[in-house]
C-alpha cells in the first residue's frame, strides 16, 4: 500500500527531528518499509527566530546531506516543506519558499496559547497572499483545548485541509473526531510527525495492523489518499 505521510521532522538538525544524517536517513528507510511513497518533509519554521531565507538555506543543506546519506538507495520522494508556527506578523514575511514543494499547500502550526482573533487573521492572510491550501497540522491536539465555536472558526476556512498524526488510532476520542470529520466530508491528510527512532519513530506499521481490525478506517485512509493526490496534481 501507497501512504502519503504529510508530516514528517526527517531533516538532519534542522529541528528537534533527526538528529544527524545517520539517524535521517534510517527514519527514511522506516518510513519506506512501512509502504510510504511520498514524505513531506516539514521542519519547524518559527518566524521570530530566523528568516524565510535563512531556513531555506539550512534546509537545503539539510536536505543534501540526507541525500548524500542515502546514498541512491531506493526512498520515497521527499517534498520540502515547512511546519509554519503561526504568530502574530508572520503573514507579513515571503512564506512562498514554505509551501509544500509540488503543492499549493502550507503546513500551519496554531499557537500553544488561548485561541484569539488575530488567529484566524494570520491564516487568512497567508491564504490569500500566496494563493494556498491552508493545512492545519495535527488538528486532534486543538479539539481537546479550543471551545467549539473556536474549532469552528478554523473549520470554516476556505479550502481546509485537515492534518492529522497517526498517533489518533491510538486513542478513541481522536479516533471519534477522525471519523466525524470525514462523515462530514472535510478533506484530511495523515502524517506520522516523526521525529526519531525511538519515541516518535515513523508508526504506518501500526496503521497497517489496525485495519486489519477496524475496516472502518478504509474511508479515512482513502480520503486521506484522494486528498494528498489532489494537493499533488
Amino acid at each position: 500500500m501507497n501512504y502519503y505521510d504529510f508530516h514528517s521532522h526527517i531533516l538532519p538538525g534542522m529541528d528537534d527531528g533527526a538528529r544527524d544524517p545517520a539517524i535521517a536517513a534510517q527514519m527514511v528507510d522506516m518510513l519506506r518499509e512501512q509502504g510510504v511513497c511520498t514524505i513531506a518533509a516539514t521542519s519547524h519554521y518559527i518566524s521570530h527566530r530566523e528568516s524565510p531565507e535563512t531556513f531555506i538555506g539550512r534546509r537545503e543543506r539539510a536536505l543534501l546531506t540526507l541525500m548524500q546519506e542515502l546514498g541512491g538507495r531506493e526512498a520515497p520522494r521527499i517534498l520540502p516543506g515547512a511546519e509554519i508556527y503561526l504568530e502574530k506578523g508572520v503573514s507579513e514575511k515571503d512564506l512562498s519558499p514554505l509551501i509544500i514543494h509540488g503543492t499549493r499547500a502550507v503546513l500551519l502550526e496554531l499557537p500553544r496559547e488561548p485561541y484569539q482573533s488575530w488567529i484566524l487573521r494570520e491564516i487568512e492572510e497567508i491564504i490569500y497572499s500566496l494563493s494556498a491550501i491552508p493545512v492545519m497540522a495535527h488538528i486532534e491536539r486543538y479539539a481537546k483545548h479550543y471551545r467549539k465555536s473556536e474549532l469552528e472558526e478554523i473549520l470554516s476556512l476556505d479550502g481546509v485541509v485537515l492534518q492529522m498524526n497517526l498517533s489518533i488510532f491510538e486513542d478513541r476520542s481522536d479516533m471519534k473526531l477522525a471519523y466525524q470529520l470525514d462523515k462530514m466530508g472535510f478533506p484530511l491528510l495523515l502524517g506520522s510527525d516523526a521525529h526519531n527512532l525511538s519515541g516518535r519513530a515513523p508508526n504506518w506499521d501500526y496503521l497497517t495492523q489496525k485495519m486489519q481490525k477496524k475496516p472502518k478506517l478504509h474511508s479515512i485512509l482513502r480520503n486521506a489518499a484522494d486528498t494528498a493526490k489532489q494537493l499533488l496534481l
